[in-house]
């Protein structure tokens, strides 16, 4: 008995020793399993969350720095965040940095310029635009504001005082701190010669940036168009502005990239003409009438001409009757008729407005590879024309370029990204395939036409309007998943085919044909 009650004392010493052991160790310490994580700006400490982790944290607000913008919080290369911990247990103190990135100073240098409001509440203030201060990957915010300054057009941004180099383009993502400097062009200048000049600058680069040449106030004669005026370009001359006015030779020179409408016609005493390398496009009539016209330079950048643009001209004339006739790179018509097959040499860039208009008797068209440009009514009434295959290359096919033709099947390729009205009223056209490049299809495109089913690839973001004057169509199939702003939908129409996740979608934008609406199996 003795000696049981010696064991349960020991045993009780025995434990009173191991827990007076573990308090002293555990004393100064945290909950067993629980770590700190611990937030540094710099080398200064602001924050100490303690976790074990599978939970979420609360993560301090970073304080601004003068000149730097807050990027995150980074455990090293990963960034810290409210949920980092919320599935994952902490084994060990964390450190945490506050990331900061510089901001991108952007800087405007007016040269004489100043924003002028228009009075709306919150606009930017009369004067100077305002410095920027950008993070990176963010895009200029004034960089297409307009500015002005009296007599004086704008002429673009520049990365540098001289204004060398080419304009900065909007949207403009800077990478560096930068000063932008306006450039300004006199709005309206008369040279000495008459020619009247005006700028022209686009902010985008949707068109290009120069001068062109607007009236004429000259005697005629022997015309040079410059190539610039104080160092900008002179890019294109209007339409009219030297018709009629007793011009006997034309001389461009490089810069130029456009002669417009009507430029040229009536000069009867024109005799000699250059076109400089420049010269991307002609007008329709540029040269109409100018009978005495013998010699004709053409530049190598010619790819399109409108229709009739050397009628009514002795060096038209000139070339043989029962032949092509190509202008530079260009088909600018068949002086006869064509009967039967008919092959476009290669090399061919452009097809001209009208060139095969009204040859009813032509029933097959080859085209080659190298033919970018299909002009307006390039090949109307050709009637007995049943198929052609569009290059692959082609970029642009003409409003009305197919008006009338007996086609009966035709694939729009990839390369083209808009679809005009190139082939209204033909009625046996029951056939076409749409590329994949095709995000535009505009008002009226199969007016008249004679399918009864059509596919709208995904790309498409605008065909609403696409099947007004269309009464054949039986069944349409659309691959993309928004529904467009419609205009009409032919009577016709007895299925639509969309997404089965926009099903929804599509009933709620066309109501009248909710009946008729199904998923693509």
């Amino acid at each position: 008995m003795k000696r049981k009650h010696l064991v349960l004392f020991l045993f009780l010493i025995l434990m009173s020793i191991v827990t007076f052991a573990l308090a002293a160790c555990n004393k100064d310490d945290k909950p067993s399993g629980t770590h700190k994580i611990l937030f540094y700006i710099d080398d200064t400490l602001v924050e100490t969350i303690e976790t074990n982790g599978n939970e979420s944290i609360a993560i301090p607000t970073a304080e601004e720095k003068a000149g730097y913008y807050f990027v995150g919080w980074f455990d090293g290369t990963n960034e810290i965040t409210a949920d980092s911990y919320k599935d994952k247990t902490v084994n060990a103190d964390v450190t945490v940095r506050a990331k900061y990135n510089k901001y991108i100073h952007v800087k405007y240098e007016m040269n004489g310029g100043a924003y002028v409001g228009t009075g709306v509440p919150g606009e930017l203030p009369d004067g100077d635009l305002p410095d920027e201060y950008l993070k990176a990957g963010e895009e200029l915010h004034h960089g297409d504001t307009i500015i002005e300054k009296d007599k004086y057009i704008f002429a673009g941004w520049y990365d540098n005082a001289e204004l060398s180099g080419k304009a900065i383009k909007m949207p403009y993502v800077p990478t560096s701190d930068v000063t932008l400097y306006a450039n300004w062009a006199e709005k309206y200048v008369t040279l000495e010669n008459g020619m009247e000049l005006t700028y022209n600058y686009s902010y985008d680069g949707t068109f290009p940036d120069g001068y062109g040449i607007y009236s004429y106030s000259g005697t005629g004669g022997d015309i040079v168009i410059p190539a610039d005026y104080k160092g900008l370009p002179i890019i294109e001359i209007g339409s009219n502005v030297f018709a009629y006015k007793k011009v006997t030779s034309v001389v461009t020179n490089n810069n130029l990239l456009r002669i417009k409408n009507s430029a040229f016609q009536g000069n009867t005493d024109l005799k000699t003409l250059i076109i400089a390398d420049t010269v991307n496009e002609i007008g329709q009539q540029a040269f109409l009438a100018c009978r005495n016209l013998e010699s004709v330079t053409i530049g190598t950048g010619l790819e399109k001409l409108g229709q009739g643009v050397f009628d009514g001209c002795n060096w038209y004339y000139n070339f043989p009757s029962g032949e092509a006739v190509y202008i530079g790179k260009i088909l600018y018509t068949y002086k006869g008729t064509v009967s039967g097959e008919f092959t476009i040499k290669d090399g061919t860039v452009s097809i001209a407005d009208n060139a095969l208009d009204g040859q009813k008797k032509m029933t097959s068209v080859t085209i080659p590879q190298s033919v970018k440009y299909i002009g307006q009514y390039a090949f109307r009434g050709c009637s007995s024309l049943k198929e052609v295959t569009l290059p692959e290359n082609l970029s642009e096919l003409g409003s009305s370029a197919f008006k009338g033709a007996g086609l009966t099947s035709v694939v729009i390729p990839n390369s083209m990204t808009y679809l005009g009205n190139a082939f209204n009223n033909c009625t046996n056209l029951k056939s076409i395939t749409i590329g994949s490049g095709v995000k535009t299809i505009d008002y009226a495109a199969f007016e008249g036409c004679g399918i009864e089913e059509i596919v709208i690839p995904e790309n498409v973001t605008d065909y609403g309007s696409a099947f007004s004057g269309n009464t054949t169509l039986k069944k349409l199939t659309i691959l993309c998943k928004t529904p467009c702003s419609w205009y009409s939908l032919p009577d016709s129409l007895t299925e639509i085919y969309v997404p089965s996740d926009a099903l929804d979608d599509f009933k709620s934008a066309l109501p009248d044909y909710s009946d008729k609406i199904f998923a693509i199996a």
